[in-house]
């Protein structure tokens, strides 16, 4: 009698490999934990230690600043170290959602640039970031959730890639395979750091995985970002791939179908005028050109300061546009040679990925008209160059994307003693009135007993005794006797940070959902929007 086992066979195999799985995710999660415990204990040592050596050499005013800088680098670090186990969390139950708006490619870019420069300069890290065939600059995305993992990808290339290192961020579109409404636009982030070994690129994307070795012993992280970034790369039905090599660095490569946003940009013209771009890379100079020709007008560049002033001396340009880093020439050594053959008329704008104001003095003196920061946008050169145009009159410019706080009256409801003291103390320092109300029903009372329109905004916190902020919202909006009542801007200012806690928020009537801690000057900017 023959009994056919092949069933039972292929079920302890399964149960095998169950077993194995189960063992394997048990230790990558007991490695993710003990790493944590490190990795969180980093930072907060910093903050404490700079804390105690600030206050023990108050009277050294460079200390101190040296420390607090210490102390704010620190404080991001810990803040990404939470929200990557927040964001882990709403995954693994399935509630991370996506809240998709209108998205400028040329702000983020310019965002994720400011965000990072500080890391890039403490390294001395060479660092740009380029566009072309940019078919649609605003596109329907959750932005948030793109600056994220653009954010990953450059942290980790910032963390693997040695002091003097160079860093790339290449932005691109093509048709889109979904129809003439979406655009397909491709995000590259590459550096030439220590790369990756094979076997650890095929656990890239699992969570809790980091590459444990003597190369990366002393760099922090919690093996949960490239997890995340897959997940939200996945959920807006993208693609990502990364390339890497041991010694040689890594590529990291993100594809997104997105809907695009109809903005009427035909105004954006600087037809027949003739600008001159001065770059020792050749595919920055073609970046520039690429958005000069977009805006109907004429391009040329050259590689080297000999081949620029040449160009100068024959041709009469609009405008030149020079690289601050240029191999072994500077920037703004260039600029001083130009002036001598242009004159002081001539617009001639300095172009670079770093922070101006490090070297804006010197840059004016040596004749810089102005400054424009990479990636060069159709939108950025525009609204840069048309300022010296003939015709040019200040209120056709670019739009404010920031207001001034000064003689704002904002109405502040915050439970916790210090961070009402902190936001308190922020929005003073820019010059606004600030009542602040311990609880939601305090709140409440304030505006009740206001005069109809005397609060410019309120700042909502959500979770408060007595009455939250939902149910404050809900009983301000509910003033109907009040004019006001619907038209003050009400922002959540909150530690709830997800997606979901956005849109309730928005249901229930409240204008924006801000996330603690408190940034400035996002705050500006969602003044600025709200008040259009």
């Amino acid at each position: 009698m023959f009994i056919d086992i092949t069933d039972r066979k292929t079920a302890q195999e399964r149960l095998k490999q169950a077993l194995q799985q189960a063992e394997d995710a048990n230790k990558a999660k007991s490695d993710f934990l003990s790493n944590m415990s490190h990795d969180i204990r980093t930072p907060m040592n910093a903050i404490v230690g700079m804390s105690t050596i600030a206050s023990e050499h108050i009277d050294d005013k460079e200390r101190v600043k040296d420390c607090l800088h210490k102390i704010n680098l620190s404080s991001k670090q810990l803040l990404g170290l939470i929200n990557d186990v927040l964001d882990m969390s709403k995954i693994e139950s399935g509630k991370l959602v996506m809240n998709p708006t209108d998205l400028s490619l040329s702000e983020t870019s310019e965002s994720i640039c400011e965000i990072i420069r500080p890391q890039i300069n403490l390294k001395n890290q060479h660092f740009d970031i380029t566009v072309h065939n940019i078919i649609s600059e605003h596109v329907y995305i959750d932005g948030v959730r793109l600056n994220q993992v653009l954010l990953n990808f450059l942290s980790n290339a910032m963390k693997f890639t040695h002091e003097r290192g160079h860093i790339l961020v290449d932005i691109y579109q093509e048709p889109s395979l979904k129809g003439d409404g979406y655009v397909k636009t491709h995000f590259i982030v590459k550096d030439d750091g220590i790369g990756m070994s094979r076997e650890f690129q095929k656990r890239l994307f699992r969570a809790f995985e980091r590459e444990d070795n003597l190369r990366i012993q002393k760099t922090q992280g919690t093996g949960l970002g490239m997890a995340i970034s897959k997940h939200i790369i996945d959920s807006m039905g993208g693609v990502i791939e990364c390339e890497s090599e041991l010694g040689i660095g890594t590529t990291f490569h993100v594809a997104l179908d997105l809907e695009r946003v109809a903005v009427d940009d035909s105004h954006m013209k600087l037809t027949g005028l003739k600008i001159l771009v001065i770059d020792d890379n050749r595919d920055l100079c073609l970046t520039a050109i690429d958005g000069i020709q977009r805006l109907d007008a004429i391009g040329e560049y050259c590689m080297t300061e000999r081949d620029a002033l040449e160009k100068v001396r024959v041709n009469d340009y609009f405008a030149i546009l020079v690289d601050y880093r240029m191999g072994n020439s500077n920037g703004i050594e260039v600029i001083k040679n130009l002036r001598k053959i242009v004159g002081k008329e001539k617009p001639i704008c300095l172009i670079s990925a770093y922070d101006s104001a490090e070297f804006e003095k010197e840059a004016r003196e040596a004749g810089a008209t102005g400054f424009i920061p990479k990636p060069l946008f159709k939108s950025t050169i525009y609204h840069q160059l048309v300022k010296y145009t003939p015709d040019y009159h200040e209120l056709d410019g670019a739009s404010e994307h920031t207001i001034s706080l000064k003689g704002l009256k904002i109405l502040l409801a915050e439970d916790q003693y210090i961070n009402a003291e902190i936001i308190k103390s922020l929005l003073e320092d820019r010059e606004a009135i600030v009542d602040v109300a311990e609880d939601g029903q305090i709140a409440t009372e304030l505006f009740k007993k206001s005069k109809e329109f005397e609060y410019d905004v309120i700042l909502m916190d959500l979770r408060m005794p007595n009455m939250n902020g939902f149910e404050a919202t809900e009983a301000i909006r509910g003033m109907h006797e009040r004019k006001d009542a619907w038209k003050t801007p009400i922002i959540a200012l909150t530690a709830d940070a997800f997606a979901e806690d956005a849109e309730k928020c928005l249901e229930i009537g409240m204008d924006a959902h801000m996330t603690k801690p408190v940034d400035i000057d996002l705050l500006e900017k969602t003044l600025a929007q709200l008040k259009k």
